[in-house]
This record gives structure tokens, sequence and C-alpha cells, in this order.
């Protein structure tokens, strides 16, 4: 009998370190979504901070001006409302490539999106080819469009 209670006693132990186990994972899971959320919320409130300036910046002559040293075009407000396009459909590709590693994020519909938008846009994938450090993750998106 003491030995039925002794296997019955290890067999709880096991059942206990395993169930102890598997919580562990799903917390680890769980500690690298809510890291990844933290990380995309920031840099989504970095760049729409950062818009906000650069839309006002373009609508003011004299701060175009002394910021970019000359009004030329490429420091117009359309140029500047295509670049914060161009920031927000990044962003939601980056959001998408890091989440959708953790859980499904049902947004995988994005990268689809970006590619509509920069096949109809020539000056978009022209301005995404120029600078591929700005929009890193819509790049290889841009990268796959024929140039005409």
């Amino acid at each position: 009998m003491q030995i039925l209670f002794s296997a019955i006693a290890i067999i709880i132990a096991i059942g206990s370190m395993i169930f102890a186990a598997i919580q562990a994972r799903v917390l680890a899971r769980q500690s690298r979504l809510l890291q990844a959320t933290t990380e995309l919320s920031y840099n989504l409130e970095v760049i729409a901070r950062m818009n906000e300036v650069i839309l006002q910046i373009a609508d003011s002559r004299r701060s175009r001006t002394y910021i970019w040293g000359k009004a030329e075009k490429q420091n117009s407000r359309p140029c500047h409302e295509g670049r914060v396009f161009l920031d927000v459909l990044d962003a939601a590709v980056s959001g998408v490539n890091k989440l959708s590693k953790l859980r499904d994020s049902g947004f995988e519909n994005w990268a689809v999106y970006v590619e509509y938008v920069l096949k109809h846009s020539r000056n978009l994938r022209d301005e995404v080819r120029d600078h591929p450090d700005w929009w890193p993750s819509i790049v290889p998106i841009a990268d796959r469009l024929p140039d005409g």
C-alpha cells in the first residue's frame, strides 16, 4: 500500500512539474507579446508626434527655409504628407512582422495594401526606393514591383 501511495505521489509531482513548465512557457510568450506591443505603441506615438511637427514645418515657408535651408519641392507639404503615409504603412507592416511571430494577429493583409498603394503611386514607390533606410519594412514590397 505504501508503494502505491509513493507511486501516486511521484505521478502527482511529475504532473505538477509538467504543469509548471507549461505555465512558464505561456508566461514567457505573453511577456514577449507585451514587449512587442509596448515597442510598437512607443514607435507609433513617436511617429505621430514627429509627423505633426513635420507637417507644421511644411506649412510654413519660413520654417522650411530655416530647417532645410531652402523651400524646395522635396520639403513641401504634399511631399511630407506622402512620407507621413509611408511612415504609417511601414509601422503597420513592422507591427504585423513582430506580432505575427508571437500569435495570429489577423492583420496579414497590410502587406497586400502596401503593395496596392505602391503599385498605384509612382511617387511613393520612388520615395521608398530613394530612402530605403527610412521605411525598411516596406522596401521588400517596393522592390518586388516593376519600375514603370
